[in-house]
């Protein structure tokens, strides 16, 4: 059977999104599954397939995507057994191509990323007419009429990507002096600089170390803030278990309360880091023992408790809940249930 799962990033690339991990599912499950992307002609298993799409340029025009679609088109032939897309721009595409069923990764709250209006059209659409629903937050479930094809399933961790033990400090990490304060993932536009730096200035013998994709930081950062970009996601753990504190500083805004929690905790928790984060109520009911803050001011009392806290191996246990094996069953019993129909 063939699958066909549209994303927005490479498969290859630097973010460990949850769809790509379903797409490692999918070939588990016998698929002959293929991918397109947005950055370029990527691959996943066998042939090439990319949306041939120069980046920032009309994306806010309709007539545009709707071009790319029929000077693509071509390469992706007239059925798939099955598609699988995210809250991207893919599901445009997602939309105008045949399957026998269509599967709607719904991770994020599509809105909140400032795209056109007429994308928001596209994915009620597309969830109108999808077979299936899987999301990652139960926030989201008002999108779904039909709760009947809605089911949640979280985003889940490679546990034996963070390994406990025989872990060699990275270079780059040897010479910045403890107690560490890690963030790892994208700085975009939902990365509260204020809240880093604020709290890196108050606190001078704390070093703040930033990994993951950025764009724009704020110039003359603080000394105690190292900023040290992309990593390897298989490298992580070495990063993680040599610091000492996780740091989750988001701003508010629709795109983060819609979410049950950010995937990151799991990655912390499993090298038994504890956590400071922003508050928000559905992060909290869900994972109670993280230091939440509700203002700037609040965040060095919580990484000084948290650093009095220290590492505990029983916060791994948690992020277990979450281990690819479980949601793989979970995910391997509900596509079967579809193809049985």
């Amino acid at each position: 059977m063939r699958a066909l799962v549209l994303a927005p990033n490479r498969w290859d690339g630097i973010l460990e999104v949850g769809i790509f991990k379903f797409a490692k599912f999918l070939k588990l499950m016998g698929f002959d599954v293929r991918f397109s992307n947005l950055e370029g002609f990527r691959y996943i298993f066998s042939e090439k397939f990319a949306w041939f799409l120069p980046k920032n340029f009309g994306w806010s025009n309709k007539v545009f995507w709707e071009i790319t679609y029929k000077l693509n088109s071509h390469k992706f032939g007239k059925d798939w057994d099955l598609i699988i897309t995210d809250a991207s721009h893919m599901i445009f595409f997602a939309n105008r191509l045949n399957a026998k069923f269509k599967v709607y990764r719904l991770n994020d709250l599509l809105e909140g990323f400032n795209l056109p209006t007429f994308f928001v059209e596209e994915e009620k659409r597309f969830i109108e007419r999808a077979d299936l629903v899987l999301s990652a937050h139960s926030t989201l479930s008002y999108k779904v009429k039909d709760k009947n094809k809605f089911f949640l399933l979280p985003n889940p961790i490679n546990i034996n990507l963070f390994p406990t033990e025989n872990i060699v400090e990275p270079e780059d990490l040897m010479e910045i002096p403890r107690p560490r304060v890690i963030y790892i993932g994208a700085m975009f536009e939902w990365f509260d600089w204020e809240a880093v730096i604020f709290t890196a200035e108050n606190l001078r013998n704390f070093s703040f170390i930033l990994i993951g994709p950025y764009k724009n930081p704020p110039k003359n950062l603080p000394p105690n803030i190292y900023l040290l970009g992309k990593r390897a996601h298989k490298e992580i753990h070495r990063y993680l278990y040599y610091c000492d504190v996780g740091f989750i500083p988001f701003k508010l805004s629709p795109l983060i309360t819609h979410m049950d929690h950010p995937n990151k905790v799991l990655e912390y928790f499993a090298m038994g880091l504890p956590v400071v984060s922003v508050y928000w109520e559905t992060f909290y009911r869900n994972f109670p023992e993280v230091f939440f803050y509700n203002s700037i001011e609040e965040i060095t009392q919580k990484i000084e408790l948290a650093i009095r806290k220290g590492r505990s191996w029983e916060l791994r246990e948690r992020a277990k809940e979450y281990d690819e094996e479980r949601i793989f069953q979970r995910f391997k019993d509900i596509i079967s249930q579809l193809f049985q129909r």
